[in-house]
C-alpha cells in the first residue's frame, strides 16, 4: 500500500502492486563505474528503469527511490513530474525547498518497519522493510510492482 498527499491535507491509498507486472526493470544505482556505462540504451521507449538516491542524475528514469532526507537529493528529481517516486513515508513533512515533500509532483509514500528478516523480505504486507539500505528497498519495491530485476555484470575491457 502506498500513499500520496493532496493540498487541502488529504491521503490517499493507492495499490500499486504489480503495476508492472512480468516488465523487466534496470535497476541504476550510483556507483561511479556507471558514467562509464553506455547509459543512452536506457532512454529507449519501453525500458523501465529505476534509479536509486542521485543516480537519477545519471539516467532519466521512469521510477526513483529514495532513503534519505530530501537536501540529499537533487531538486531536478525531486520536482520532475515525469518520474514516479517512492519516499518512506515519515519523510513526508520534510521540506524540499520551503514545499513538504508530500506535495513534490508523482511522489508516492510508502509506510516502512524497521523488523527486517529474510522472512518477510519479499511479503506483500504493508510496509517496506528498511534494513539501512535504499538498494533493499529498491528490490522490496520492484517485487512489488511487478517488476523482474535485469541483472547483468559489466566488465570495462580496461
Amino acid at each position: 500500500m502506498y500513499y500520496i498527499y493532496y493540498p487541502d491535507g488529504r491521503r490517499k491509498s493507492i495499490d500499486l502492486n504489480d503495476l508492472y507486472a512480468n516488465e523487466a526493470v534496470f535497476l541504476i544505482c550510483g556507483a561511479p563505474s556507471v558514467k562509464n556505462e553506455n547509459l543512452k540504451l536506457l532512454q529507449k521507449r519501453g525500458v523501465v528503469t529505476l534509479t536509486m538516491n542521485n543516480a537519477g542524475e545519471m539516467v532519466k528514469s521512469n521510477l526513483w527511490v529514495g532513503g534519505d532526507k530530501p537536501e540529499c537529493y537533487s531538486k531536478r528529481i525531486l520536482m520532475d513530474p515525469s518520474i514516479l517516486k517512492f519516499v518512506n513515508m515519515g519523510k513526508r513533512d520534510m521540506l524540499v525547498g520551503d514545499v513538504p515533500w508530500k506535495l513534490m509532483p508523482a511522489t508516492v509514500f510508502y509506510p516502512c518497519s524497521e523488523q527486517f528478516s529474510e522472512a518477510n523480505f519479499l511479503n506483500y504486507d504493508r510496509d517496506l522493510v528498511w534494513w539501512k539500505n535504499t538498494f533493499f528497498i529498491a528490490l522490496q519495491l520492484s517485487w512489488r510492482l511487478g517488476l523482474e530485476p535485469s541483472i547483468s555484470w559489466v566488465r570495462n575491457s580496461e
